[in-house]
């Protein structure tokens, strides 16, 4: 494939839309979040999300083409659909794989992905000491006021699994990629992607409550890379029905 001056502005294009789109995200989370959530947390989820803000902004800049006519003007010299959607493709894998980069290194505060309780929820035991729901401490009234007990293991929240979550969302990068690649109708990317994003939010809960491994956060972008698959292995045997 040559690179033409196309590629490279609608490349720059698609970027900037990712760009911008990034920055809207966090100007938005530092003004509701406020201390509540660390600059690492902040840093994290942005980095979660910068694959579908990637993929907006290649959205974006596809929308932007289509109103100056020109998927009409390279489709009338031949151009195919994936060829003509290389620059704004590769735009989001950039702005998706440095989210993906971002969240392998320690300036990103995992903890702030996987929800958990704000408050300690404290229970009485029978032999007159209180167990928190939150995290598996036993405490007992003394002096000073509370006397740390013991914890429990298995009620005890983990370190976020960092590797997990960096192949989540550079498989995310990829699928997505892929998935935008595919003439997909509409309806079946809003049945796919809504199934991959609730998949996803259902995985991250189950994680935070230690009911599953962290890699089954891998499932949600799985559904959009098994779509894409499907859809490139149909339209590749028809061709070859229709050529033979």
């Amino acid at each position: 494939m040559v690179l033409t001056p196309y590629d490279t502005r609608s490349f720059l294009r698609s970027a900037a839309f990712g760009v911008l789109l990034c920055a809207l995200g966090f100007v938005v989370m530092w003004v509701t979040d406020g201390a509540t959530t660390s600059l690492g947390g902040k840093v994290a989820r942005l980095s979660a999300m910068a694959p579908v803000l990637g993929a907006i902004g290649c959205a974006m800049a596809r929308v932007h083409a289509t109103v100056r006519g020109e998927p009409l003007a390279l489709q009338s010299i031949g151009v195919s659909h994936t060829r003509m959607l290389a620059g704004p493709l590769a735009a989001a894998v950039v702005v998706g794989g440095l989210g993906a980069l971002t969240l392998a290194t320690h300036y990103a505060d995992l903890t702030a992905l996987f929800p958990s309780l704000n408050d300690p929820v404290w229970a009485p035991r029978p032999d007159g000491s209180w167990l928190s729901a939150a995290d598996g401490v036993i405490v007992r009234a003394g002096t000073p006021p509370f006397v740390f007990i013991d914890a429990l293991p298995s009620m005890a929240q983990g370190a976020p699994p960092r590797m997990p979550v960096v192949a989540a969302v550079a498989l995310s990068t990829a699928a997505l990629a892929a998935w935008m690649a595919r003439p997909v109708r509409a309806t079946m990317r809003v049945v796919v992607g809504g199934a991959a994003v609730l998949t996803t939010i259902v995985a991250f809960h189950l994680v935070a409550a230690a009911r599953c491994g962290g890699w089954a956060l891998v499932t949600g972008p799985l559904l959009l890379a098994g779509h894409a698959l499907i859809d490139g292995t149909v339209d590749f045997a028809k061709r070859r029905r229709l050529a033979s």
